[in-house]
Formats: structure tokens, sequence, C-alpha cells
């Protein structure tokens, strides 16, 4: 993946089944419209996939909020939720920070 924006319809046949596995989703919008994206970090500790792949998923969900959340001169940021419920300061992967 060398260029950023990527083409968002040729990597989501790719993805979907990777995203399925509810890591990371986008859920509804708060009161000011922003866009609320929601990780879980102890699914994604279990996913045991490389950290290429969680890169690339990453900035697939990071375009998605920025192409289809998102509306120029209104709504331009989102709300991140990072849920760390059962995962230890120590067990996070170091290598993806």
């Amino acid at each position: 993946m060398n260029s950023f924006p990527m083409q968002m319809s040729s990597f989501e046949s790719v993805f979907f089944p990777e995203l399925n596995k509810g890591f990371a989703y986008v859920y509804k919008r708060d009161r000011a419209f922003r866009p609320i994206m929601y990780i879980n970090v102890n699914k994604v500790k279990k996913l045991k996939t490389d950290n290429d792949t969680l890169v690339k998923l990453s900035t697939y969900m990071l375009q998605f909020v920025i192409t289809r959340a998102l509306i120029p001169g209104k709504v331009e940021n989102w709300i991140s939720i990072v849920d760390m419920k059962g995962v230890g300061i120590t067990e996070i992967p170091k290598k993806l920070l």
C-alpha cells in the first residue's frame, strides 16, 4: 500500500471477512453528528493476524470514516472509543503502537 487514499472498492471484498470479526467498527453518531469509531483491543489481540494486515485494516477504517462519514464544513472529526476491557497495559502489542 504505497499511496493514500487507496481505492475503497478494491479493498472492500478483501477486508470484509476480517472486519466482520468485530474488532473495529463505526457506530452511529454523537450529538454533534461526529461518527463514533469503536476498537476492541481484546479482539485485536485474539485475531492472530500479522501486523501489516492490521495496519491495512486500520487504514481502510480511517479512510472509510474520512470519505463516507465526514461532511466538509460541518462534520470534520470523529470520536474514537478504545475498549481495553480484559487487556492489561503490558499485553498491548507494542509493534502496533
